[in-house]
């Protein structure tokens, strides 16, 4: 999928981990976005980047805290495909 916006399928998931989360106070979360094969290394960087700040943007407006949250654009570094 070539897009950086969260979906309904993507808000759903994502409420299950802020329902974790908010039962478990302590934890820190690592997000990591990937990239597939598609595409020159400095798009897939950008995109990459974007679905992260998305992530991150959706998890903070629903009450996570950013000191919660570490980040990770793997880019071309880790393809979801080959």
């Amino acid at each position: 999928m070539n897009s950086s916006y969260l979906n309904t399928d993507h808000e759903q998931m994502l409420g299950e981990l802020i329902s974790i989360l908010n039962k478990n106070p302590r934890v820190i979360l690592k997000v990591s976005s990937h990239a597939d094969s598609r595409g020159s290394s400095t798009y897939k960087q950008w995109l990459s980047e974007r679905r992260l700040k998305h992530t991150i943007d959706y998890l903070i407006s629903q009450g996570i805290s950013s000191d919660r949250l570490t980040s990770e654009a793997k880019g071309e570094d880790q393809l979801s495909n080959e």
